[in-house]
């Protein structure tokens, strides 16, 4: 196929095509060592770390990421990408992973999902709200180790 897939629309895009996304990033915790000398008070408030709802976006850093078409599944795009290689709207969560999760999806290397807020419209199979958008496998990040994505809408 020449390096292209068939994407759900009908049309063929190139497995190379950049799509350029505003991303959310969440704060994480301190890492659990830290050399006394460098030591800080952990933060009472846990859930800042892994329990982050819609209304916490609005107080995160956001940052802007290209990612390739073949590392952004066609099922945890949002509907600003459908028709255009952009999502300036923060779409999208970066989650890092580890040892602080709320849960974790199907895939096989999930490290963990802390944003808990609901996505828009959609309800899961037992009738709570959405964390975010999830394949037909069930599947809700991509991207890189440690940088992995989630879509909110």
């Amino acid at each position: 196929m020449n390096g292209n897939f068939f994407d759900p629309l009908g049309e063929w895009e190139d497995r190379n095509t950049v799509y350029t996304l505003v991303v959310h990033i969440p704060s994480r915790p301190p890492r659990r060592y830290v050399p006394q000398v460098h030591a800080t008070p952990a933060p009472q408030d846990k859930s800042k770390y892994d329990c982050l709802k819609h209304s916490d976006l609005k107080d995160m850093k956001k940052e802007t990421i290209k990612i390739k078409s073949h590392d952004f599944p066609w099922q945890l795009r949002c509907q600003h990408v459908r028709w255009k290689t952009e999502c300036k709207e923060g779409c999208y969560v970066r989650e890092k992973g580890g040892d602080i999760a709320r849960s974790t999806c199907k895939r096989a290397d999930c490290e963990g999902h802390v944003y808990m807020g609901s996505v828009k419209g959609k309800v899961s199979d037992d009738g709570e709200a959405c964390s975010e958008k999830v394949s037909d496998d069930r599947v809700a990040c991509f991207g890189k180790k440690g940088e992995r994505l989630v879509c909110l809408g």
